[in-house]
């Protein structure tokens, strides 16, 4: 399938680095929508008719509390169980979130800081090689 045909949702509530995903992606050929916070997410999740392909989600989300990335693809995995996580995130050495990560089914957590080639490269591989799993 070519790029422009997935659909990619960030949920990532950095300001900059939300915009910074998203142009790259799109740059790089990929349909892309963006949102800076938990709420904003379930909202599309729940009530869009668009089909997700790719979740590139934060695992700290502000602004909710309680709610996490994880959160997030759960509420994702209901509503398509074939969707395709990535989590981005600051405790990605913490080895109880990757287990966690890993159980629920996302298929790659990249740690921050990381170069944006990394997230280019990871989002390419699960999207041309479904069965592909790195957490």
């Amino acid at each position: 399938m070519s790029k422009i045909n997935y659909l990619i949702l960030v949920v990532e509530d950095d300001l900059y680095m939300n915009e910074t995903i998203c142009d790259v992606l799109e740059a790089e050929g990929y349909k892309v929508e963006c949102v800076l916070n938990a709420s904003d997410a379930i909202n599309k999740i729940k009530s869009n008719d668009k089909k997700y392909h790719l979740l590139i989600l934060d695992y700290n989300l502000q602004y909710l509390n309680g709610i996490s990335g994880l959160d997030i693809f759960t509420i994702a995995k209901e509503k398509d169980p074939d969707i395709k996580a990535i989590m981005i995130s600051a405790y990605g050495r913490d080895k109880g979130i990757k287990e966690r990560a890993s159980s629920l089914g996302i298929s790659a957590i990249i740690d921050k800081p990381f170069l944006i080639t990394e997230l280019i490269d990871t989002v390419d591989d699960i999207l041309n090689n479904p069965d592909s799993i790195k957490v």
